[in-house]
């Protein structure tokens, strides 16, 4: 498992966009209240092939992540009830830190690959990618981490950076795109899963 250099990749071009198509509190059909929060989210990807700009936007929370892959930087922008965050760093790692996180990235995530479970969306062949996060838990005073499952669909016909499925920006390192997956937040006795699937593609955008 490598980790994938966005820098050495061409990302297609144009506009995916993907909306929330279910909603789930501790594994149950989520109360119409918080369907009509969350249902609201969606995220809407742009690309002209080298620069990449995220758009996640849901209830009083709004995230832009910019990627250039030519310089190998990320810039997100934040606005969260009211007030405004900008974080920017480079996605280039140096040769002893790059070894050190690439063991750490292995250890931390695994990746499994089901290529006869496909579906078809958006006139694209998906299939099944299972991966294993796991998260260090700071709130815990020894070094247990909690493990996140995400189930995804994924095409190899769309070049797009799948870091907008975390969130945070990171390169997922998965050989495709989603266009359907699962996103989990929360934890213990509250926890919520979002079905987020792609609902539009245009190749031409200004």
């Amino acid at each position: 498992f490598l980790y994938a250099f966005p820098g050495f990749t061409q990302l297609s071009k144009g506009m995916l966009k993907m909306e929330v198509s279910g909603i789930k509190m501790n594994g149950e059909e989520a109360p119409p209240e918080m369907a009509s929060v969350m249902g609201g989210m969606d995220i809407k990807i742009y690309s002209d092939g080298t620069t990449q700009k995220s758009v996640i936007g849901m209830h009083m929370m709004k995230t832009i992540s910019i990627i250039d892959t030519k310089l190998d930087s990320i810039h997100m922008y934040m606005e969260m009830m009211g007030k405004k965050y900008k974080i920017s760093e480079s996605r280039q790692f140096k040769i002893d830190s790059l070894k050190n996180y690439s063991i750490s990235f292995q250890d931390n995530m695994d990746v499994k690959e089901f290529p006869d479970d496909v579906k078809v969306i958006l006139g694209y062949t998906c299939h099944r990618v299972e991966v294993k996060l796991k998260v260090d838990n700071n709130n815990s005073s020894t070094d247990s981490a909690e493990t996140v499952n995400m189930n995804l669909y994924v095409t190899r016909e769309l070049k797009f950076d799948a870091s907008f499925i975390s969130q945070t920006g990171k390169n997922m390192a998965i050989n495709g795109t989603p266009l359907e997956y699962n996103m989990t937040m929360g934890g213990g006795s509250f926890i919520i899963e979002l079905i987020m699937l792609a609902k539009d593609y245009k190749k031409e955008i200004l």
